[in-house]
């Protein structure tokens, strides 16, 4: 027992201050609330355990199990990334399967890095009637489990990666009336296989297009390449009267990805197209008759 100073004592409050110093420095720092998702809900969770208010969320698809989330069996992550059309139910590892309401998981937060839980995975594949558990793993609430989550993101680096249509023709200037036009679009097929990362993912992007031609005069082409100068005529077109012909090529391209080697998923969303015109005058070609040359008299 300390004996403090009297009240009004000018020592009283330094001596208490002293005893208040030295309460915190024995009680440590308090612990901190750690936020856990389980099904659609968050709840704060201590050091040790974890009391759980749960409604256990439903998922269909694919599921992408993120590196390090401790996936036993080691195959997991395999087998959830891999059936598109499987259902799937998480759940605290340490609940009893199906139930709801509280659940205390003592533990179960030591079992994974901060600030990840494991969940038991509960795999329905149709024409199954009845979830079977197929293994644990360490669950982030910030981390997307699904490619959906991450398709605004990967629909925007999509778009911003495509190439700009130039379309061009030859002969420069003009073209001749039954002579072919040769044309090119200014782009490549694909944009290879750009790599980057999102929302803690390793995101892998492929995009190929199909481009549309109309001639101007009624006549369409459909194709897969992009076309070239001369020799190149994978896309020519040959007028069959003079006239300014307006053309228009529109390039629709169409975007798939992978998620830390899992996929492929495609890019869903609408079309994107990309469209230019570009003026084609055609003249008629005209004989002229010319001499040959001459050559010196001998």
């Amino acid at each position: 027992m300390v004996a403090l100073p009297p009240r009004h004592d000018p020592g009283h409050r330094l001596v208490v201050a002293l005893l208040l110093a030295a309460m915190l420095v024995v009680a440590g720092p308090a612990p901190t609330a750690r936020a856990v998702r389980a099904g659609a809900r968050t709840t704060p969770c201590g050091a040790a355990s974890c009391d759980v208010t749960t409604t256990p969320g439903g998922y269909v698809g694919s599921l992408l199990l993120p590196p390090g989330s401790r996936p036993d069996p080691p195959g997991l992550p395999g087998l959830a990334g891999s059936c598109d059309g499987c259902e799937w139910i998480l759940e605290p590892a340490c609940q009893t399967p199906g139930t709801t309401g509280r659940a205390s998981c003592n533990g179960a937060l030591m079992a994974c890095p901060a600030p990840a839980m494991r969940m038991a995975l509960f795999l329905r594949r149709p024409p199954a009637s009845v979830f079977r558990r197929v293994g644990t793993f360490c669950a982030d609430p910030g981390v997307p489990l699904q490619p959906g989550a991450l398709l605004p993101g990967v629909r925007d680096r999509f778009v911003r990666l495509l190439p700009g249509l130039r379309p061009s023709f030859q002969p420069v200037g003009r073209g001749v009336v039954n002579l072919p036009v040769v044309f090119a679009t200014g782009q490549v097929g694909s944009i290879g296989r750009p790599r980057f990362v999102l929302a803690g993912r390793r995101v892998e992007l492929e995009a190929a297009a199909t481009w549309r031609w109309r001639f101007g005069d009624g006549v369409e082409l459909v194709t897969r390449r992009p076309g070239g100068a001369w020799p190149d005529t994978d896309v020519a077109h040959a007028y069959g009267r003079p006239g300014r012909f307006p053309v228009v090529v529109t390039a629709t391209w169409a975007g798939r990805f992978w998620v830390d080697g899992a996929g492929p998923f495609t890019v869903t969303g609408a079309p994107v197209t990309q469209q230019v015109m570009v003026d084609v005058p055609v003249v008629e070609a005209r004989a002229v008759l010319t001499a040959p040359a001459l050559g010196p008299r001998v």
